[in-house]
């Protein structure tokens, strides 16, 4: 059987306080779910708080190398025209 972890799932809990009475909201239920310990790992590196940063700057980089790259390959193949 592999590893588990307990651990309580965030938006479980967030639903829970959003939807309690007021007076409820101080001390919400804890709840808890079981998951292998590798989607556990996992899940904590994307709860990184520098991560989406990571992820749109990745994107943008992406975009402007896509749109380079198409620039080039349009270059070379006008150039190739001409040599033909």
């Amino acid at each position: 059987m592999p590893e588990t972890l307990l651990m309580p799932p965030r938006r479980l809990k967030a639903l829970s306080a959003e939807t309690a009475a007021p007076e409820a909201q101080s001390a919400p239920p804890q709840q808890f779910l079981r998951l292998p310990l590798e989607s556990a790992r996992k899940l904590r590196f994307y709860d990184r708080p520098d991560l989406s940063e990571l992820v749109e700057q990745h994107a943008q980089d992406k975009a402007q190398l896509t749109a380079a790259n198409a620039a080039l390959r349009q270059v070379s193949l006008t150039c190739a025209k001409h040599l033909i």
